[in-house]
């Protein structure tokens, strides 16, 4: 059939055959580059600044934890203004990251919706949780500041009592007033290593110091017998409420730093699933150019030997 066709029908056919092939694989092409295209202009306008986002939010997050330790270990205020700060940063980070996704069509999806509402939960209960901290630390200074008061009006008066006492009250009042050097050291410890351990290990100590000053029968030193024993009664009651604070302020703290890190977690789930989208369309865009260029070759291949055996049937 070829051969019975005239010279100017076979190369009209040939460079037909050549053109429709060099059409197909230049659409084929096209789509392909087009598609890079598309996934490039989404990498850059989409996942890698929700990377940069996420990021921010994962670093004042951790900025807002380490200042809010340093309050509840120091008690110091002016760690308290820099966790407001940086906790402030955090909501201006997470709200600049909210309104990012909200925008995009890639990245406002049901899953990203959940951690944004899960953060959101979180940024409200530590608000909640700092406030109740530093009411805790407020009262607990407060109630430091009360025993230690107590503590050293029970040593001048016992101090005073034994000056002043005959011989049969310097012997109890001596005891007690080592008993009470006992129970002020342990309350130091408590303080230092915020543990109530030390102290109430001594709080039989309160007992003992009772009998002792229940021994004496000094008429001229009743009255003041009486007002100490009532001051290490309040002094008892006053550290083992500042203790009972300490140990609801560790709790509160506890709640606080997970609720933190419940934040910087999801920032950091969100930047790492940033990161494996912007991987998977790096590599979608690679492999559409891998493709791209792998058909230009085969088809200019095709085309050579395409025309080789039109020339060949031509002749």
């Amino acid at each position: 059939m070829f051969k019975n066709m005239k010279l100017g029908v076979k190369i009209a056919a040939g460079f037909a055959a050549i053109l429709i092939l060099s059409t197909v694989l230049g659409g084929f092409c096209t789509i392909s580059m087009k598609n890079a295209q598309i996934q490039s202009g989404k990498l850059n306008r989409e996942y890698v600044p929700m990377v940069t986002q996420a990021n921010n939010v994962e670093r004042s997050a951790l900025k807002t934890i380490m200042n809010i330790k340093n309050y509840a270990i120091s008690e110091d205020d002016s760690y308290l203004t820099e966790s407001t700060a940086s906790f402030e940063e955090l909501k201006k980070c997470f709200k600049e990251a909210e309104d990012f996704v909200n925008k995009s069509a890639s990245l406002n999806t049901k899953e990203m919706a959940e951690h944004v509402n899960i953060v959101k939960e979180n940024l409200s209960e530590y608000e909640k949780a700092v406030s109740e901290i530093k009411v805790l630390i407020d009262d607990k200074k407060q109630k430091y500041a009360e025993a230690c008061k107590t503590g050293i009006d029970i040593v001048n008066d016992l101090r005073m009592l034994y000056e002043s006492g005959s011989p049969s009250v310097k012997a109890p009042v001596h005891e007690a007033m080592e008993l009470l050097y006992e129970n002020r050291l342990a309350a130091m410890k408590t303080i230092f290593t915020k543990d109530p351990a030390p102290f109430k290990a001594k709080m039989e100590n309160f007992d003992k110091i009772n009998g002792y000053l229940s021994g004496i029968k000094d008429a001229a030193s009743l009255q003041q017998v009486k007002k100490i024993t009532e001051n290490c009664e309040k002094y008892k009651v006053e550290m083992v409420a500042y203790c009972d604070q300490m140990i609801k302020l560790k709790e509160s703290f506890k709640k606080l730093c997970e609720k933190t890190a419940n934040i910087q977690a999801d920032a950091c789930n969100v930047a790492e699933g940033s990161i494996k989208n912007a991987q998977d369309i790096a590599s979608i865009s690679a492999i559409s150019l891998s493709v791209t260029s792998t058909l230009m070759i085969i088809g200019s291949i095709v085309a050579i030997a395409l025309g080789s055996i039109l020339a060949w049937l031509i002749v």
